[in-house]
């Protein structure tokens, strides 16, 4: 009997930008890469980041005005307000944290910073 084997490749790919196809970059690069393109059973692993991005779902903090409530959890918890700001609108409920990030509730999931990156 054949021990049960698997096999990493990193795939490298382009720099995704707003309104990408992120499955037809994936192809593409997957293509160039030498690792023989998908099989039934493959596994695949996207950065969260490289889809919001792709999606339009990016912010410039220097377009950010944070309220009363994210200076308040940025002086509590040492970080940028804007950021808080920013933490704030995509969570649910604010939970806590820790020096430089908010724990928060997100769809219930406990996500540090919302998931934001």
């Amino acid at each position: 009997m054949t021990p049960p084997s698997f096999s990493v490749y990193g795939i490298a790919t382009p720099l995704i930008h707003t309104g990408d196809d992120v499955a037809e970059r994936l192809l593409e690069s997957v293509g160039r890469s030498g690792a023989g393109g998908f099989k039934t059973g493959d596994v695949l692993a996207v950065a969260e980041s490289a889809l919001a991005t792709a999606e339009g779902r990016v912010v410039s903090l220097a377009s950010v005005e944070p309220s009363d409530e994210a200076l308040r959890l940025a002086r509590d918890y040492v970080m940028d307000a804007r950021l808080a700001e920013v933490v704030l609108r995509e969570s649910d409920r604010v939970v806590g944290g820790i020096p430089g990030f908010l724990l928060c509730m997100k769809k219930g999931t406990l996500l540090p910073n919302a998931g934001i990156d």
